[in-house]
């Protein structure tokens, strides 16, 4: 008799996943920014956390690697980087008219980040 897994199992499935994948998140972020995530107590972090995956997804962002990614920049940038003037590469590079993958407007992002932090124009030379 073959298994036979209900909606609501896998929705079940689902969710336990993404708590440990925002578990797994939260230890990530506490690595590579302990100043930062020193100033937050759980709770905020995980909101944070559920806030950065929320925006990633609008921005079609939806694996687990691509939103770490996302959230990593947002510890960078700031919480709103993707609307804030001070990047305006950054809202035009997840605009949803953007010719890319989500993978490919990542590694822009990381780029022109990394440019933008060393003082650089890279966006503007493409």
């Amino acid at each position: 008799m073959p298994l036979v897994i209900r909606s609501e199992q896998k929705a079940a499935l689902g969710k336990r996943r993404l708590e440990l994948f925002k578990h797994a998140l939260a230890e990530h972020l506490q690595g590579l920014f302990p100043t930062a995530c020193e100033q937050l107590d759980e709770s905020a972090l995980r909101s944070q956390i559920d806030y950065g995956i929320e925006k990633a997804a609008l921005h079609g962002i939806d694996t687990e690697r691509q939103a770490a990614k996302y959230l990593e920049l947002m510890f960078i940038l700031g919480r709103d980087f993707d609307t804030d003037p001070t990047y305006p590469w950054a809202a035009e590079i997840l605009s949803p008219h953007a010719p890319m993958s989500p993978a490919g407007r990542m590694r822009l992002l990381f780029r022109e980040a990394r440019c933008h932090m060393e003082g650089g124009v890279a966006h503007e030379q493409r």
